[in-house]
């Protein structure tokens, strides 16, 4: 009989004992957020993509490394450009790119490529008309349309296109 009593007595503070930290748990939850372990997707376990072991930032960058090594020096130029321009934009114009990229992704794939052709039309008119331009000119117009607000270049390339038309 005392062997039960002690038995009961205790499961009882095991029990109280658990009660007592849940209750500083939830007293403490927002402290403790950042140690809890976040899952990775959802629970589906046939995923392989949460078997992957991670890679190690060091990994990405010799991958980056690699592509870019590859890459050709017009299109290192390009991206050069591209991160340059992206350096100088305000919180405010990178909101609106990040915005439209969005919404560009989240339509039908026919339609994303329809504007991506219109995009690579666009590309193609501005390169003929800056062709057309004595070299001095030509150099002169991109350093000022690389210049150009989001707004202003519409403007530029409605222009262009009534030129190239």
């Amino acid at each position: 009989m005392n062997f039960l009593r002690l038995t009961f007595a205790f499961l009882l503070s095991l029990f109280a004992s658990d009660l007592v930290a849940e209750k500083v748990l939830n007293k403490n939850f927002d402290k403790l957020k950042h140690y809890s372990r976040k899952p990775l997707a959802d629970s589906n376990s046939s995923q392989s993509a949460l078997r992957k072991k991670p890679q190690f930032p060091v990994n990405k960058q010799i991958n980056l490394l690699k592509s870019l090594l590859d890459t050709p020096p017009e299109r290192l130029k390009i991206m050069r450009k591209t991160i340059e321009r992206i350096e100088s934009m305000n919180p405010e114009q990178k909101r609106a790119l990040r915005q439209r990229l969005n919404t560009l992704n989240n339509k039908s794939p026919e339609v994303r490529s329809r504007e991506l052709a219109n995009l690579r039309t666009r590309h193609e008119k501005l390169s003929a008309f800056w062709q057309s331009l004595s070299p001095e000119k030509r150099s002169k117009e991109i350093n000022q349309f690389q210049k150009l607000s989001y707004e202003d270049r519409a403007k530029y390339l409605r222009r262009i296109n009534l030129k190239v038309d």
